[in-house]
């Protein structure tokens, strides 16, 4: 078991999701980021391992951020996700239960804040 809090990001941008990736490990360098270009895969990767975090995006083929957010919150009720997108969704997100709103035009201070506000424990 990692000793660091894990967090998945998922994105279908692969551009987006090496930045997004790097960018949450220069605001938390205890995190063990893992990233997936999809929602499929990052719901596999759930079922099997301890996770303490999820950031996605909403616009996504298959399967969009909130239907995945549904789909996390049915394993794990209170999992903190943070959903980003180019698009105004804050209201709906906070609807649908979402820990976090993040505007990909302003991601950098979006997402230092949510991570801020959530704080995320380091395991022991």
């Amino acid at each position: 078991m990692s000793a660091k809090p894990r967090c998945v990001i998922v994105d279908d941008d692969p551009d987006f999701l090496i930045f997004a990736g790097s960018f949450t490990v220069r605001i938390r360098p205890d995190f063990e980021v893992t990233e997936f270009p999809g929602g499929l895969a990052a719901l596999e990767f759930l079922a099997k391992n301890q996770v303490d975090l999820v950031i996605t995006d909403y616009r996504m083929p298959g399967m969009n951020g909130l239907q995945l957010a549904s789909a996390v919150r049915w394993i794990y009720p209170a999992m903190p996700i943070v959903l980003m997108s180019g698009d105004d969704l804050e209201k709906e997100a906070v609807k649908q239960g979402i820990s976090a709103f993040v505007a990909k035009r302003s991601f950098t201070a979006d997402l230092t804040s949510a991570i801020q506000r959530l704080r995320i424990p380091a395991r022991i």
